[in-house]
């Protein structure tokens, strides 16, 4: 199985680092979790706030882990709405008419933010070294 690679430059030097090695540990998961922020939830309308709750419990913090593990170890998603993103328009200033005046997001699933939270703190303890 192909595990993703991250290429980076360093010093001039172009260099590849494997920052998905292995599948994460319950440790990693739930530090991600601790570190999600309580945005706008994704497609499946569940807030970080909720994942952070049901990591504290055994049974749902297996379930979790169980489908985070899975979706490392095959590439393959659990559930759909993890690849869906919804975007929103925001207005950011005060004459609403003209198009120029509004910002779009795109609120991500927070299964998505985990994962990346987790290759987040692969790819900074790889950099430092």
């Amino acid at each position: 199985m192909m595990r993703p690679y991250f290429q980076f430059f360093h010093y001039g030097l172009r260099r590849k680092v494997s920052i998905a090695h292995a599948a994460p540990t319950k440790l990693e998961m739930l530090e991600a979790i601790g570190k999600l922020h309580d945005s706008a939830p994704g497609a499946s309308g569940l807030r970080a706030s909720a994942w952070k709750a049901l990591a504290g419990y055994g049974s749902s913090s297996d379930a979790i882990f169980g489908f985070i593990s899975f979706f490392w170890n095959s590439g393959q998603l659990t559930y759909e709405f993890w690849a869906v993103g919804l975007l929103s328009i925001l207005p950011k200033k005060s004459d609403l008419s003209l198009p120029g005046n509004y910002w779009g997001i795109t609120m991500i699933e927070v299964a998505y933010k985990v994962v990346a939270q987790i290759l987040l703190a692969r790819l900074k303890v790889k950099l430092i070294k």
